[in-house]
């Protein structure tokens, strides 16, 4: 191999080893017959073989052990699909196959819907979304609560939730998730529309047809009258 070919920290790199290898080979009480077998063992204890891929383990980050709100943090390892995770909806936990970005789940999901995402969206999409307004919504869905609603509806204790958030690595809570939210069930109440007085004042209408006004022919004595008018 050239010096052109190599660069100034390769080189640099190769001349270290071969000192070392040089220093392996002095310190040898072994015959110089056996030059090949001392070699070949200098280079494994100075440059490990690989493993191999069989051998190699895929280390995961692992998920809560409760239920914790998501607050942009992601974690590159697990699959960006999103979960409700009781309408805090959180990054599946999942791990990420190395050839897709969603779990074999997430991915169906996202096969079926239009959009191409699962049915709760992508975490590096909801990353970018997320502000202390907590308005996420997926299509179709609620919008998400705060992480405090969660905590009185499942019993979490505080001391329990600091201890997995440390664990985790993602800092503390936001403020915006330890503000309790009223939640109403069923459907919303009719609105009673009230009437202004003006209305209240007039008669109420009666039922039926209007009665008839009958005309009532005048007396001898107003006609009388009304001949002596005219001719006047």
């Amino acid at each position: 191999m050239s010096g052109k070919i190599l660069n100034d920290k390769t080189r640099d790199v190769l001349r270290s080893f071969a000192d070392k290898l040089w220093v392996s080979l002095i310190n040898t009480d072994s015959d110089i017959k056996n030059i090949q077998d001392i070699y070949n063992k200098s280079v494994d204890e100075l440059l490990p073989a690989p493993e191999s891929d069989s051998k190699k383990k895929t280390t995961s980050k692992k998920g809560p052990s409760i239920p914790i709100p998501f607050y942009g943090h992601v974690e590159v390892e697990w699959c960006c699909g999103v979960k409700k995770n009781h309408r805090l909806y959180t990054q599946c936990v999942k791990t990420k196959p190395v050839d897709c970005d969603y779990c074999t789940v997430c991915m169906r999901q996202a096969t079926n819907n239009a959009d191409g995402k699962p049915n709760c969206g992508n975490i590096n999409e909801r990353a970018k979304m997320w502000n202390e307004n907590l308005d996420y919504k997926p299509p179709g869905m609620k919008q998400e609560i705060p992480y405090i609603n969660i905590m009185k509806k499942l019993n979490i204790n505080i001391s329990d939730v600091q201890e997995e958030v440390e664990k985790m690595g993602w800092g503390e809570i936001p403020g915006c998730h330890l503000i309790e939210k009223k939640v109403t069930r069923g459907r919303p109440k009719t609105k009673i529309v009230i009437k202004d007085s003006d209305e209240d004042e007039q008669a109420p209408k009666k039922r039926g047809r209007p009665m008839s006004v009958k005309s009532i022919a005048p007396l001898d004595t107003e006609l009388i009258e009304m001949f002596i008018r005219q001719s006047l």
